[in-house]
């Protein structure tokens, strides 16, 4: 069962909004950082290690959007299908989801998920970026 529960269509529909461009160098570590505001008191930060493949940043947007509708408490639901969604299409090597409330009628908070392939090590890489 999914995090959200929804129609298996829709779901594939919206994990195919997740599309991929090759890596142009799997053999190395690396860290990108994809951000979006989601309105004005939601964000959510993407960070991940690639292996063999990149999301398109045209993606990480597009998917957001088409999320949008699932955006309900709890964040965390949010948080974990989108976690299940990215693993399944991006492989990384390494992900952090990162999803801040910020405070105004409820107090804010953060939801942190993070998720790497067995056996795939380099501290030294998040230790610089977190």
């Amino acid at each position: 069962m999914n995090a959200i529960e929804t129609d298996g269509d829709d779901r594939l529909k919206i994990r195919a909004c997740l599309g991929t461009i090759a890596n142009p160098n799997p053999k190395i570590d690396y860290l990108t950082v994809l951000k979006q505001d989601l309105g004005e008191k939601l964000s959510v930060s993407l960070s991940y290690v690639p292996d063999k493949l990149l999301l398109r940043t045209d993606c990480f947007l597009t998917y957001l959007e088409s999320m949008a509708s699932h955006l309900n408490e709890p964040l965390e639901a949010y948080a974990h299908t989108f976690l299940d969604d990215f693993n399944n299409e991006v492989v990384p090597r390494w992900v952090r989801i990162e999803i801040t409330q910020s405070p105004g009628d409820t107090p804010g908070r953060q939801i942190t998920l993070v998720d790497q392939q067995p056996r795939w090590q380099n501290s030294s890489l998040l230790f610089a970026h977190l």
